[in-house]
């Protein structure tokens, strides 16, 4: 089996862990590199969220307009790859619309 073959699959939203090292949040003045084994740290995950929605949400306030009223649309897949044995995910395309989710 080739390692770049995409598989889809469906993930429960609570496995997924945004990423700590998303191009989104490397620019972010208090950005530090964290290893895929302390991706699922809680404190890890609360700073990306809070990145990633902005003050008030603003960052993802486009997404939240758009989820009241088209919900999420199926076609809008989120890449991810599997980072445990304990089938948790990390979030490769699409952290914005799971912070949002």
């Amino acid at each position: 089996r080739e390692e770049n073959v995409m598989d889809t699959i469906q993930v429960s939203v609570e496995k997924l862990l945004l990423d700590p090292n998303n191009y989104r949040i490397r620019g972010e003045q208090n950005y530090k590199y964290i290893e895929d084994k302390n991706a699922s740290n809680p404190m890890v995950q609360k700073r990306i969220l809070k990145t990633l929605r902005g003050d008030n949400s603003l960052a993802i306030k486009d997404l939240l307009d758009s989820f009241k009223e088209n919900g999420y649309l199926k076609i809008d897949n989120i890449i991810v790859r599997k980072i445990d044995k304990k089938d948790l995910y990390i979030v490769v395309e699409g952290n914005r619309r799971v912070a949002t989710l």
